[in-house]
């Protein structure tokens, strides 16, 4: 029996990296070999890591110097903007009208970047900072063993319902081994530390 899996082109969720990270972080999302896009301030960043980049978020002004930077990468593909536009809501864009429904961001979690995701809710989007993994969802059912932590951001002000967890300082965490539940609309964001 063989062990390779066949994925169509725009089911595996493509790789954003928007700030520095390291190689360690990202390999476990490279095994798939998804679609990479770097914004112009990590390129060399990521240049550095050997693999292949898919396309680049950069200054419109910027578009041939990346392109000659990038020549043996080919093909790519560049994403101009300009000055003043949101570098990451271009890719968001790109990748929504590519079709592809899943979005794995490094960046660093700020409030910019989860206010961004409201904007594209055709993608399944998850963030990864450095210690937490953020999930945007209207639903959350997991397994987890008691005092496990999680971090909760409500996009807006709502309610959330929820079963298994008890607030704590920075958080929540599981009261008991077994299914937390967390349930709200509209969607809000889920960490998990790393």
């Amino acid at each position: 029996m063989s062990s390779h899996h066949f994925v169509r082109e725009g089911q595996e969720p493509a790789l954003l990296i928007a700030s520095a990270a390291s190689l360690q972080q990202a390999e476990p999302l490279l095994e798939w070999v998804p679609l990479v896009i770097v914004t112009e301030e990590t390129l060399d960043h990521v240049q550095a890591w050997g693999i292949k980049i898919d396309a680049v978020v950069c200054l419109a002004a910027h578009a041939t110097d990346i392109e000659l930077q990038l020549l043996e990468q080919m093909p790519f593909v560049v994403l101009p903007h300009q000055p003043g536009d949101d570098p990451i809501a271009r890719a968001l864009q790109h990748l929504a009208t590519t079709r592809h429904s899943m979005v794995n961001i490094l960046a660093s979690s700020t409030e910019a970047m989860f206010r961004r995701a409201a904007d594209f809710p055709a993608l399944q989007i998850t963030l990864l900072s450095p210690d937490v993994r953020w999930s945007l969802s209207t639903q959350f059912e997991k397994w987890l063993p008691a005092g496990s932590r999680l971090y909760l951001r409500p996009a807006d002000s709502h309610t959330l319902t929820m079963d298994g967890l008890e607030t704590v300082e920075n958080g929540y965490q599981a009261t008991h081994d077994g299914i937390v539940r967390i349930y709200g609309n509209p969607p809000f964001w889920v960490g998990e530390p790393v």
